[in-house]
């Protein structure tokens, strides 16, 4: 998706569709995810051929895949880059529960500022919306996280960037781990982009530990995968 281009948006048009997926991955969310307090998921639906043997046919039937979201390191404990400022925004952001805010940072380093200047002002009025939103969610509306969410879609799309490599980290996928975690605890839906699911598979597959070799999680995404590449 171009910059120029609206982010508010949903990709699937049948609005019955939308609402039987968000019946499912909401039924998932308060069977699986918050009974054990891990709200570090994203539920997709994966529409699935099933053979009803009683009437020898197939039926396509969406299931839930869940993508586990691994935590996203500071370029110090992944050994890409000794920053001493990717290391501090990371402590800072677990530690106040919070996502990174560039443009906080960007005030509040000044030796880095034209540097980022010169990346990202391009973007700083999604920045700016972004900042918006959560302050929303801080006053109560759950919902403004969906536009974050899509906010950040987008400058994912653009990363890395010599900032993100030399001095901050991924930022921007810790922001879209943060956030997705909120919606799940806020039992809000949302559905990301093909690409972005694809994206947070293969991390998943990463760095996912023992899940990622779940046979359902493999086969799900799998499918998933193959439907992204050849439908969507």
């Amino acid at each position: 998706m171009l910059l120029g281009e609206s982010i508010f948006r949903n990709d699937k048009s049948d609005e019955k569709k939308i609402a039987v997926e968000d019946s499912l991955r909401l039924a998932y969310l308060e069977q699986k995810i918050i009974p054990v307090n891990d709200f570090y998921w994203y539920l997709e639906s994966v529409e699935v051929d099933t053979y009803i043997k009683e009437e020898s046919r197939f039926e396509v039937r969406p299931e839930v895949l869940p993508i586990k979201l691994p935590p996203v390191m500071s370029l110090a404990e992944n050994g890409t880059y000794n920053s001493e400022l990717s290391i501090r925004l990371f402590q800072y952001a677990q530690e106040q529960d919070e996502p990174i805010h560039l443009l906080k940072v960007l005030s509040e380093n000044s030796e880095i500022a034209d540097d980022i200047g010169r990346v990202y002002a391009q973007y700083f009025n999604y920045l700016h919306r972004f900042d918006s939103q959560i302050e929303q969610f801080r006053d109560g509306n759950a919902r403004a996280l969906e536009i974050a969410v899509y906010i950040t879609e987008t400058l994912l799309k653009f990363e890395p960037s010599y900032i993100s490599l030399r001095y901050l980290g991924d930022f921007h996928t810790f922001n879209l781990n943060w956030l997705l975690a909120k919606m799940n605890r806020s039992k809000e839906m949302i559905n990301l982009e093909p690409d972005t699911v694809e994206y947070l598979i293969k991390r998943c597959d990463l760095f996912g530990g023992d899940y990622a070799f779940d046979e359902t999680y493999q086969a799900l995404s799998a499918l998933f995968l193959h439907k992204a590449r050849y439908e969507y």
